[in-house]
């Protein structure tokens, strides 16, 4: 996977190249957009193009990121569940422990009692 700073270096270099195509292309080409027509030079709609491509990136990437949070929130819930689960479980060891000593210490009163 590339990293992030030959990315980024990669999107400049797309930037740089879209804007130096725009300035050499000045000329006015026809558009027809459903029932309209109109000339547009076609340097502003290689920048439209750019920008319409990058604004759905930018869109599809924030979805995804979105997801990978959500997806980040269960995993730690998961860990906060198991954390729980082994406290509780913990905690029952120690309550049955705590009952076996109490009973064992009644057991031998009992048999201190009856042997008297």
């Amino acid at each position: 996977m590339l990293s992030k700073y030959a990315l980024i270096a990669l999107a400049v270099l797309s930037f740089a190249y879209i804007i130096v195509l725009a300035a050499c292309n000045t000329a006015t080409m026809p558009i027809n957009f459903l029932s309209y027509h109109m000339n547009f030079p076609l340097a502003l709609v290689l920048v439209k193009a750019y920008a319409a491509g990058a604004v759905t990136v930018f869109c599809i990437w924030r979805t995804q990121r979105k997801d990978l949070k959500i997806e980040q929130k269960k995993l730690e819930w998961k860990t906060e569940d198991a954390k729980l689960q082994t406290e509780i479980q913990s905690d029952k060891v120690h309550q049955l422990e705590l009952q076996v000593k109490t009973l064992e210490t009644a057991l031998e009163k009992a048999l201190k009692r009856g042997g008297k």
